[in-house]
């Protein structure tokens, strides 16, 4: 079967821009999430369990955090009004308000307390000076004058207030935001499942690491980088092995996970991810499976984006259930995977999509590209040299590695990737380019 015509078109169609397939990929999922009914599904899971998922519900304070006024250092607390204006004062202490305890007096004009940070403030205080800027002597202390009023006291709701939105449905939690849950008390939070994903690998010249290593064959590491990265999102992972490069059974193995065969311990999945078997040649029969689909049961919404690493990437659908086919060379998967599988995977759970971050550097290299394609080159931020002036402060981007899309060692250590757009036929060094850090790309925790 011919894939491709003469002209270098995808039947015939001509490589997909990078900007046109991640709206496919948006309109796609948001379709099939809905058919799905994954924003219907919840669940109600332990707090202590929720770091990485995704909220199905909206999150409103319940109460203040703090819900009383209290210290925020170890000190002595008094009301403002007790201070002489251009001098030190001296107070008298009649108190001691301990961590944990409510305070019994209330301070009258030349009183304080000594307080301990997170101790409730007592009553007639509204100031607190921190314990070694006051001089303490028997029962006195002396406050140096300059202190403003309200110094070093958190009030009720200083944190959060009462009522307010804090988290919004289809949030992904932090850790940060499963401590801020805590500190409203909450036991249970309701989330939306996890995302069912059946995970393949395609090529004769694969094995598995701990497996022989045979002659003419590579130990994969896709499916260990993809696994991964999919649990890190949040993911159940089904892991359906490497395919051979025969039709048949790519098509047996794809078949069963779409109708809930593939085992007894594994139901049917809510994505199929498969790397390698995406090109055009007759080895690659992922993406011949695809093509010679009937509509009812499976077909590439686009195949072939115009984007280096990464063009044989493919989306669509098997039966009913979501499918993306990414290259089989590592940083050509890795890349396709962060730009268009990541916010695909985002939308079928429910989950706000996350666009990458790009920000301004310079390049520290020179080079040509082919026109019309989105390049993206492994790069390391160095600092601006004498040859190289940098008057608006920005990163020095350097290659790093070497440019294969087979040098998964090159993304390692990288610091990001530079994006050379589609209008660019050669750039120059100290040229603007738009930066991809490394920190953007992963979830985050």
């Amino acid at each position: 079967m011919q894939l491709t015509n003469d002209n270098g078109e995808d039947g015939q169609e001509k490589l997909l821009p990078l900007r046109l397939a991640l709206a496919r990929v948006d309109r796609m999922a948001t379709r099939m999430a809905t058919a799905m009914g994954r924003g219907l599904m919840c669940e109600k899971i332990p707090l202590a369990q929720s770091r990485g998922r995704v909220l199905a519900q909206n999150i409103r304070a319940t109460r203040d955090v703090p819900n009383f006024a209290n210290s925020a250092v170890d000190g002595f607390a008094f009301a403002f009004k007790s201070l002489q204006k251009d001098k030190p004062t001296k107070l008298n202490i009649v108190d001691e308000v301990l961590t944990g305890q409510s305070p019994t007096k209330t301070l009258a004009i030349g009183q304080a307390s000594q307080i301990y940070t997170g101790a409730p403030m007592p009553r007639g205080a509204d100031t607190i000076v921190m314990e070694e800027d006051a001089k303490l002597y028997q029962n006195t202390i002396t406050i140096p004058n300059g202190l403003i009023k309200g110094a070093n006291k958190r009030a009720s709701g200083d944190d959060i207030r009462k009522n307010t939105l804090l988290m919004k449905k289809g949030k992904r939690l932090s850790i940060v935001d499963c401590a801020i849950l805590a500190s409203l008390g909450l036991e249970d939070i309701e989330v939306f499942p996890r995302l069912r994903v059946a995970l393949f690998s395609s090529g004769a010249e694969l094995t598995r690491a701990g497996g022989e290593l045979k002659p003419a064959q590579i130990f994969d590491s896709n499916a260990t980088m993809l696994r991964n990265w999919l649990q890190a999102l949040g993911c159940e992972v089904f892991d359906g092995g490497i395919l051979p490069d025969d039709q048949n059974s790519v098509a047996s193995a794809f078949e069963k996970i779409a109708i809930g065969e593939h085992s007894e311990r594994e139901p049917r999945c809510d994505l199929i991810l498969a790397s390698g078997g995406m090109s055009r040649s007759r080895l690659d029969c992922i993406a011949r499976y695809l093509y010679r689909q009937k509509p009812e049961d499976g077909a590439f919404d686009f195949w072939r984006v115009a984007m280096k690493p990464g063009r044989p990437v493919g989306i669509g659908r098997i039966k009913n259930i979501p499918f993306a086919g990414l290259p089989g060379n590592p940083v050509a998967s890795f890349l396709t995977f962060a730009l268009i599988v990541q916010p695909l995977i985002q939308r079928l759970n429910g989950q706000r999509v996350e666009k990458l971050k790009r920000f301004t550097a310079r390049l520290g290299f020179r080079g040509k590209k082919k026109k019309g394609r989105v390049e993206f080159v492994r790069v390391k931020i160095t600092k601006p040299t004498y040859e190289l002036e940098n008057k608006l402060g920005l990163p020095i981007l350097k290659k790093n590695g070497k440019s294969g899309a087979a040098v998964l060692s090159s993304v390692m250590d990288a610091d990001g990737f530079a994006e050379l757009d589609e209008t660019t036929t050669s750039y120059e060094v100290g040229e603007l380019v738009a930066f991809i850090p490394m920190r953007e790309i992963f979830p985050s925790c």
